[in-house]
């Protein structure tokens, strides 16, 4: 039996009612790998009199003139290489046949007079729950190849990101899925990022570029330049072409897609898929010349934009694409620090990470150099931020002390705030909260001077932290700011700090709707990410969290590049352990977070880790106080550690290994952690478990290969290779007297005594 076609029900039914109309040419428009072929078939799976004519395997439509006259319904699949010739037949051919309607599936629709015409549209994506028709398609698809195939939280997010990446297309899911017989999500994730379009969607869209006319292709190419989506005046800024008119006929064979936003706007867009392949098919020279029109035509724009996070993605493929450029010239440097200032107008967390490169150029072009001092007091703010959440609270008072001085010498007020907010939030982290709460109130007062509304609301939030007791008030203003800017990041930032605010008190229920109201406007990555992290906290405070709760959150922050998210989910992970008495647990989480350059609450996690050391080590000394919290929350997490059962007494001489092999403890050492690297973690429980099972139990390299990398299928030198490194590393972080190698395989020392953390 047929299995029915996934989240087309709607489109089931609007093609149904064209055919049922007066309509006698109906046409199914779509671009490649959207599925046509299969709404077609399934709409008239059980209509009598049909009958199909594949045109990808016909040149002509000549063969259409065999038809019998009593025919009903004729569906003419793949009619894009003929489409010219029935524009000219299909009159005649109808007029001869009263009784006849005609089904068409091709990129572009026919243009003829009472056409019925039908866009198919990708399947919805997920935001950030594995759910909807495009992941029911791909788990489908997915337990074909591998059966039963269920994943796990963090497994789970890869795929959300997995198939955003695939556009929603059912033709690349269908192809994409079956991989996972050979792989897991994440580096499947990776393979696709690499090579997008699978071989079957790449040829056809070959076949497709051909039959476009020069002036179109060269337009395709030009509008690869941009990420996630554009405007018709950006794409005016970057095509040489006049692009009304290229865009409308790009857009009419299913090159350009289009989504409405409301009040009659409409974003522009090319498919993942689609962007790869134009950019394949251009030389260097054509565009490099794009991407410099890309990156001009945004940093002019995003200077008077009063939303840039709606650019967000391209502001940031400018950067990128500044990076990749080599050494940074003094003309690319400026453009890419005012989209960099772009990007961190509308954020308290600066700019991501991996741009902070830029700066170093920036700033030393435009010290003393006579350069727009605006330019350089944005770009010594930006650098004390990334110094100050790196936990070099020094060098972070040195840049921000100069920016201060800088903008206050031109009376830049906006910067002035964010400089001022910055100090505040650096002061309340060393616990001087007098001088936080001046600090942030200059904040809003120059922001309010600036007449910047997003200051202003940064400026409110940074304040609603430093001052709890006002919080309420002062998130609610901040709230009435976004709503009016049309600030969805701001709203999900707004929300979650009254979720904050919620958790200090205890007051779960009113935490967790804040968080859900935060996850209706969460649109990116690190948004959907705090909203998790902060739903995690609140289970934490009711005593419902493990330790790897957080881990998974861990894990999926790292794999989307997600720095300080990740920092703080293995840090509170390690504080959840050492609140359950799993102290060498704690011991490796913590010391994981605090390897990450990005860790929110540093200074709470270094001395959390001193903490631990003294109850860890034989012999230490136990003088270390808790770290002092920070906020009420983290009060009742360290009265929770103050009740912490004491650890069982271990085996002075014991091997530790902490639950899936996520860290182990070598007699007389600390623990070490394995969080970031999942293959060695999972070779460690693999020989803990062998090693329990019986003393003499070897494992083979073939047998830790399966355990490490399960799925993954490799030749066998590779194989064996990649074992021995593992087993190298393993003994290069403290194993090395008790991981030994018997014949061709491994083991762990059977005199030792080994001892297995419970979760």
């Amino acid at each position: 039996m047929k299995e029915p076609l996934v989240g087309r029900d709607s489109e089931l039914r609007a093609l149904s009612a064209l055919l049922a109309s007066e309509a006698r040419i109906v046409t199914l428009r779509g671009p490649i790998g959207v599925g046509k072929s299969s709404l077609a078939r399934e709409v008239t799976r059980e209509l009598p009199s049909v009958v199909t004519v594949d045109l990808h395997a016909e040149s002509a439509p000549e063969a259409l003139d065999d038809l019998e006259r009593d025919t009903e319904l004729v569906v003419l699949d793949g009619a894009d290489g003929v489409l010219g010739a029935l524009r000219a037949r299909l009159g005649a051919w109808l007029e001869r046949a009263p009784g006849l309607t005609l089904l068409v599936t091709a990129r572009e629709s026919l243009g003829l007079p009472g056409e019925g015409v039908l866009e198919v549209a990708p399947l919805p994506v997920p935001v950030a729950e594995l759910s909807g028709p495009a992941a029911e398609l791909f788990l489908a698809h997915a337990r074909r190849a591998r059966p039963g195939y269920s994943p796990s939280t963090a497994e789970a997010a890869v795929v959300v990101e997995l198939l955003r990446e695939l556009d929603g297309l059912p033709l690349a899911i269908e192809l994409t899925a079956p991989r996972l017989a050979v792989m897991g999500p994440a580096a499947l994730l990776h393979r696709t990022r690499q090579n997008r379009a699978p071989g079957a969607l790449e040829r056809a869209m070959a076949g497709a570029f051909a039959a476009l006319e020069p002036a179109e292709q060269a337009a395709l190419v030009d509008l690869s330049v941009f990420a996630g989506g554009f405007s018709l005046e950006a794409a005016e800024g970057v095509l040489e072409a006049p692009a009304l008119e290229r865009v409308a006929q790009l857009r009419q064979k299913s090159w350009v897609l289009a989504r409405e936003l409301g009040q009659g706007e409409v974003r522009l867009s090319l498919s993942g898929s689609v962007r790869d392949f134009a950019r394949h098919q251009a030389a260097p020279e054509r565009l490099a010349r794009a991407r410099a029109r890309h990156a001009e035509w945004f940093a002019a724009w995003a200077q008077g934009a009063s939303a840039p996070a709606a650019e967000r993605e391209n502001l940031q493929a400018v950067l990128e694409s500044v990076l990749e450029s080599g050494p940074v010239t003094a003309r690319q440097a400026e453009p890419a620090l005012r989209v960099l200032i772009a990007l961190a107008a509308g954020t308290r967390q600066g700019p991501d990470r991996r741009y902070l490169a830029l700066l170093e150029p920036v700033l030393e072009r435009t010290r003393d150099s006579g350069a727009d001092p605006g330019l350089l007091a944005h770009a010594l703010w930006m650098s004390g931020s990334a110094r100050r959440r790196a936990g070099d609270d020094a060098r972070a008072l040195g840049d921000l002390g100069r920016a201060l001085q800088v903008a206050r010498s031109i009376s830049a007020a906006g910067v002035e705030s964010r400089v001022l907010a910055e100090l505040a939030e650096l002061l309340a982290a060393r616990g001087e909260r007098a001088a936080a709460s001046e600090h942030a109130q200059a904040a809003l007062s120059a922001a309010t001077r600036a007449d910047d509304r997003r200051f202003e609301v940064l400026a409110l939030i940074t304040l609603a932290q430093v001052e709890p007791g006002r919080a309420e008030a002062l998130l609610e203003r901040a709230a009435a700011l976004s709503t009016a800017l049309g600030d969805a990041g701001a709203r999900v930032e707004i929300d979650l700090a009254r979720a904050e605010s919620c958790l200090d008190d205890a007051a779960h229920g009113r935490a967790e709707t804040w968080v859900e109201a935060a996850r209706q406007h969460a649109s990116t990555p690190r948004d959907r990410a705090a909203c998790a992290l902060m739903s995690v906290r609140i289970e934490h405070d009711r005593g419902a969290t493990a330790p790897s709760r957080y881990a998974a959150l861990a894990q999926a922050a790292r794999e989307q590049g997600l720095g300080d998210v990740e920092g703080l989910a293995l840090g509170l992970g390690g504080l959840t352990a050492a609140e359950q008495g799993q102290l060498g647990e704690a011991h490796a989480l913590v010391s994981a977070a605090l390897g990450l350059s990005e860790l929110p609450e540093r200074a709470f996690f270094g001395a959390l880790a001193r903490w631990l050391d003294a109850r860890v080590l034989p012999g230490a000394d136990a003088s270390e106080a808790l770290p002092a919290p920070t906020g009420r929350w983290w009060s009742r997490a360290a009265a929770r550690l103050l009740r912490a059962p004491e650890a069982p007494p271990l085996p002075a001489n014991a091997l530790v290994v902490g639950p899936d092999g996520r860290w182990f403890q070598a007699p007389g050492a600390l623990p070490v952690s394995l969080e970031r690297r999942k293959p060695l973690a999972k070779i460690v429980d693999c020989l803990a478990r062998a090693r329990l099972a019986g003393d003499d139990a070897c494992l083979s390299w073939s047998e830790l290969q399966a355990a490490g990398w399960p799925g993954e299928r490799v030749l066998p030198e590779a194989g064996a290779h990649r074992v021995r490194v593992a087993i190298s590393t393993l003994r290069k972080l403290g194993l090395a007297p008790h991981l030994l190698t018997r014949g061709t395989g491994y083991l762990l020392d059977a005199s030792l005594p080994l001892v297995r953390a419970s979760e």
